[in-house]
């Protein structure tokens, strides 16, 4: 039985934060203790002082910092599944597949599975704080992820000045305050365009503070009134952090990051875990077992598939001869018929996160925001109205999106006494 300690970066939206928000849970459930710490050093100091044995770090990561979408496979098998995951997001992002972490979750749909993805530069910097802590690392989850979710209903957690949005398998996000209303009307306007007459009820529990909730009313009460919305109103008095940290014990919806190349090698050393190896030892002999009666089964599988892949090149080179390296003919095959369709793009919520996300990390961001949104999926591209303070203010913004991949156009940018009103429109590149 192990002790939970949860640990989250401040400001959450920088992966060079020294200040860490804690909460330390028993493996039942219940709160150790909580704070906030100025660094590591100082965070391992108040562990200690609750003279703890077998302490393993969960290590909680901003939403802003994932893309987050849904695969369509056909494969039933784990381990297919991930050979065929970068084929089928691939069209989905706006960067190339192979520089991502890609974190599949369990699946919601016949063939769907929810992934989170992310940059693999970005997931280092993270891995390796999490890794630097004393205690040893056992898990890296997404905030937004460990909400309290429920079937067929969006959460919207307030947290501090920003709100973390989740449904299973649909939303998972973290956004400014002034974004959330845009995005429930978008949403809303979406849902009474579809033709889909026996499309569920949709239910929205928003969790707000009790301190701020005086602050946030005029909010709360716009969103009571979004159209088609079933609103359900709580307030929580615990620090919200705290709040993900109890729902993380309910849930199986958060995915452990800690996959693929960050998959974590336990310790037994540090962990304690040493009165367990007789059962372990058992279960590795059943497994050994298994693994000799699936070897000759994969060995056949392999044969098959090297077969089929020495058809799919000689079909390949007969449709195009004067190609010279051909080292993946499914996804060559598939990037020439993109070429030809003449299409690109991202999707609503991508280019929405994107967008959100670089405002949230500008200087001055207080006095930035959106005034209107407009998305055309035809086009894929998304029309924002932003205020900002000056023209070069909106500049800056305009070429943080470029860097991260986006074409980026403004289109018009209109002085007022408080500073310029500019629209500018976002493509994936």
């Amino acid at each position: 039985m192990t002790i939970k300690l949860f640990v989250r970066p401040i400001p959450v939206t920088q992966a060079a934060a020294t200040a860490l928000e804690w909460a330390l849970y028993s493996y039942t459930g219940e709160r150790i203790g909580s704070g906030r710490a100025d660094d590591a050093e100082e965070l391992m100091q108040l562990v200690a002082q609750h003279d703890l044995q077998d302490v393993w770090v969960q290590y909680v990561l901003p939403a802003s910092h994932f893309t987050f979408t849904v695969a369509h496979v056909a494969a039933k098998q784990a381990r297919y599944v991930q050979q065929a995951l970068p084929f089928a997001i691939e069209e989905a992002i706006a960067e190339d597949v192979e520089s991502m972490h890609l974190v599949t979750g369990e699946r919601i749909g016949k063939e769907e599975y929810p992934v989170l993805v992310i940059r693999r530069e970005r997931m280092d910097r993270w891995f390796e704080a999490a890794s630097a802590l004393e205690f040893p690392l056992h898990g890296m989850y997404v905030d937004a992820q460990m909400c309290p979710g429920e079937e067929g209903a969006l959460t919207v957690l307030f947290d501090g000045d920003e709100v973390l949005l989740f449904q299973p398998g649909l939303v998972c996000m973290r956004t400014h305050h002034e974004n959330l209303l845009p995005y429930l009307e978008i949403c809303a306007r979406s849902r009474a365009s579809s033709e889909d007459a026996e499309a569920p009820a949709w239910n929205i529990r928003v969790l707000t503070p009790e301190d701020q909730k005086e602050k946030l009313g005029v909010l709360l009460a716009q969103i009571e009134h979004v159209d088609g919305a079933i609103v359900q109103m709580e307030t929580f008095s615990v620090p919200s952090f705290d709040l993900l940290c109890e729902s993380f014990f309910n849930t199986s919806h958060a995915a452990n990051l800690c996959q693929g190349p960050y998959a974590i090698k336990e310790s037994s050393g540090s962990s304690g875990i040493g009165k367990w190896w007789p059962v372990a030892a058992v279960a590795a002999g059943w497994f050994a077992i298994q693994v000799g009666l699936d070897l000759t089964q994969g060995f056949m599988y392999q044969k098959q598939a090297d077969e089929y892949d020495q058809q799919m090149v000689k079909l390949y080179r007969s449709l195009y001869p004067n190609e010279k390296n051909v080292s993946s003919p499914k996804r060559q095959m598939e990037g020439k018929l993109r070429n030809a369709s003449n299409t690109g793009g991202g999707g609503f919520l991508q280019l929405l996160g994107e967008a959100g996300y670089q405002l949230s990390v500008q200087p001055g961001k207080q006095n930035m925001g959106f005034n209107n949104l407009q998305f055309s999926n035809q086009r894929g591209e998304l029309a924002v109205e932003v205020k900002a303070p000056s023209l070069d203010q909106l500049d800056r913004y305009k070429q943080a999106l470029v860097q991260s991949g986006y074409q980026v156009d403004i289109g018009s940018a209109i002085k007022e006494p408080s500073g310029v009103r500019g629209k500018i429109t976002i493509k994936g590149s």
